[in-house]
């Protein structure tokens, strides 16, 4: 699990990873794993755990909207809710 989603991480810093992936997915996946660690806060215990690359992950959607289907992106991201999750 760590090493594919630090793997998964490094890949999302180039924005043609995001063209090529089901972004509405990867909004939900984040939400899941952010709404788990609201309820648990036992969660995030390493460095290199998924609650801990989730970040990364939303960092690089951000960093590379404009270039992204930018209104779909947004709707998703206020639809889960991320930016109240992630702060």
């Amino acid at each position: 699990e760590e090493a594919l989603g630090l793997l998964l991480w490094r890949a999302l810093v180039h924005v043609e990873t995001l063209q090529l992936m089901d972004i509405p997915l990867l909004i939900e996946y984040c939400s899941l794993v952010l709404n788990q660690c609201a309820r648990d806060h036992e969660c995030a215990k390493d460095l290199k755990s998924q609650e801990f690359v989730i970040l990364y992950y939303y960092s690089s959607l951000m960093k590379h909207a404009e270039a992204l289907n930018n209104n779909e992106l947004l709707a998703k991201t206020r639809e889960h809710q991320l930016v109240h999750l992630v702060a």
